[in-house]
């Protein structure tokens, strides 16, 4: 097309020139980018649309920018920048505030660059008010990131300032970015609608009123090249870079030996080499302070939500095995996020625990799922069971009022449209009640749930994949999981990886026998894992690592045995069992 020149019309030579200089930009090639924009502007400027003329020139800042040429770049930047907000193009006056807090901040300039920083994250602001959809807010979060992440680079290496106050800054700045489409679903639910309630955590607040003794949190930040973990306890913070070259082939090893299920030893050997290797890589740096720790909370971004951090091993730990052997392990979607869970008073109302599982007898036996819902309805009082044969969909409005619950079965994950994943499910109609015809496969969607308000204070998602697939940078995994604690629901367990039935089974047995002797969520989940690991046929990690705790690991659940259930008969007969 641009050998065409004029013969082609200006529309098609914009996009060629467009095309070309992303695809140029993209293999970090800026002299050709440059070199291109210079020789195609000074003809198509003045044809072009208002609009097409600011991406343009756009473009030639982001080329001059990466080629390091800050005093071209922040001439262009600081002239342009004050044109696309007054044309109200939000998104690209985002961008080029970017390239002038960097200009300004190699041209040692940080006052200035401060402020074209903050310029840049207002165009943001408004430019991501103007989606109204969920996916959309996302999506833009997303394309913030490179703008978040330079901030956050000038904000830790900016000189004359303290080591503690510049982590802290870059810490803050964070969790304006974090999770922000989540944070606005919690602030909406009227369980947690008060003055303040979406606004971010600062560092000084988690240290000093959300993070209790013996809790570390490690908050990762993932960019373009760079991925930033913070490592904060109530005594000591401190800040960790990672090139992102470095980490994303070990992580996508690891990912990819351990949600595979084992066929013979080899497959353990090397799940442990793996798990060893990538604890070194991503721990390293901060083992003193995860040694030191009684509880761990993660709050993962991009690949790294894919990542079982119960099973990593601590680098030169004494104890040799995975990260959760000594310690409880709990994922958040961000500081934010678990300090507004945490700070919600749990919910009272809800009594009693739903059990659901699909699909029924299909082979004369029942199925995994189906004998999963059947022994809690047999061994614990309170348990509503409900099959899935016949009957209407389940919906929101069913799982009010109660105070725990538990989904077995299958679950489809949407991974272009993260809130249409679903749990397959239907209710069977009470006895008397006519069934409708359209009942079999009915699903529960995570929008349906993300709009409610549930009084449960558990959720215990026992099917597959449902912390969701596709992470979003910056805003993490929606889905499932996230529905769920937007609901209300404070603490949910859910699934990395389709796990396997019977390992399930025995998981979730040991799981819900923990809970009833008045152990946290966190613990039991702990304790449960345990119980596999140390079992010979399901000590690899893929059939009890792929299981996390997200949310609050303190929960609590009040679930009382049948006395002649099993764990009824031993708290008879053992003394001072609880």
């Amino acid at each position: 097309v641009l050998a065409m020149g004029d013969s082609a019309d200006v529309e098609s030579r914009v996009s060629a020139v467009q095309g070309l200089a992303r695809r140029l930009g993209y293999a970090n090639r800026p002299e050709e980018m440059r070199e291109l924009l210079q020789a195609q502007l000074p003809d198509l400027l003045p044809r072009c649309s208002s609009r097409a003329r600011l991406e343009l020139q756009a473009a030639l800042i982001q080329a001059l920018g990466s080629g390091h040429r800050w005093q071209e770049a922040l001439g262009l930047a600081e002239k342009l920048g004050a044109v696309a907000e007054s044309l109200e193009a939000n998104g690209i006056a985002m961008w080029i505030w970017r390239w002038a807090g960097t200009s300004n901040s190699a041209l040692g300039r940080p006052d200035r660059a401060q402020a074209a920083f903050e310029r840049g994250i207002r165009s943001w602001e408004a430019w991501r008010r103007d989606a109204s959809h969920a996916d959309w807010q996302e999506r833009r979060t997303r394309m913030a990131i490179p703008l978040a992440q330079a901030y956050a680079d000038f904000l830790a290496s900016r000189p004359g300032v303290a080591d503690s106050v510049r982590v802290a800054a870059a810490f803050d700045l964070i969790q304006r970015f974090k999770s922000r489409t989540l944070r606005e679903r919690l602030s909406r639910s009227e369980a947690t609608r008060r003055a303040g309630a979406d606004l971010p955590i600062t560092s000084g607040s988690l240290r000093a009123d959300v993070l209790r003794p013996g809790e570390l949190l490690l908050e990762w930040f993932a960019g373009e090249n760079i991925t930033l973990l913070f490592a904060v306890s109530r005594g000591e913070q401190r800040l960790i870079r990672f090139p992102n070259a470095e980490i994303r082939d070990p992580i996508k090893v690891a990912r990819g030996l351990l949600e595979r299920p084992p066929q013979h030893d080899a497959d353990f050997r090397a799940a442990a080499a793996v798990t060893r290797e990538l604890g070194h890589v991503l721990l390293a740096r901060v083992s003193d302070m995860v040694a030191g720790a009684r509880t761990v909370i993660v709050a993962p971004d991009d690949l790294l939500h894919g990542i079982p951090f119960a099973a990593l091993e601590i680098p030169g730990s004494h104890v040799h095995g995975a990260l959760a052997e000594e310690r409880s392990v709990v994922v958040v979607p961000s500081a934010t996020v678990f300090a507004e869970v945490r700070s919600r008073r749990q919910p009272g109302s809800g009594r009693g625990l739903l059990a659901v599982s699909p699909g029924g007898r299909s082979t004369g036996r029942p199925t995994e799922a189906a004998k999963e819902v059947e022994w809690l309805a047999a061994d614990y009082e309170e348990v509503t069971r409900v099959a899935t044969e016949a009957g209407r969909p389940l919906t929101p409005t069913d799982l009010a009022g109660f105070g725990a619950l538990h989904f077995a079965g299958h679950s489809t994950v949407d991974e272009r449209f993260p809130w249409r994943s679903a749990i397959a499910t239907s209710v069977v109609v009470k006895e008397g009640a006519r069934a409708p015809d359209d009942s079999l496969g009915a699903a529960l969607r995570a929008e349906a749930i993300v709009s409610s308000r549930l009084d449960a204070r558990l959720a215990v998602l026992a099917s597959c994949q449902t912390i969701g697939a596709q992470a979003v940078r910056g805003e993490g995994v929606a889905g499932l999981a996230s529905g769920f604690l937007a609901a209300g629901v404070p603490t949910v367990i859910a699934t990395l990886w389709p796990v396997d039935d019977l390992a399930t089974e025995r998981l979730m047995r040991e799981f819900y026998t923990h809970l009833s002797r008045g152990e946290t969520a966190a613990h039991a989940l702990r304790a449960a894992q345990a119980k596999l690991r140390r079992h010979r046929v399901t000590r690899h990690p893929w059939y009890w690592a792929g299981f996390v705790l997200v949310g609050k690991g303190e929960t609590t659940l009040l679930l009382r045995p049948r006395p002649l259930s099993r764990e009824g008969l031993l708290r008879r007969v053992v003394p001072g069992r609880r």
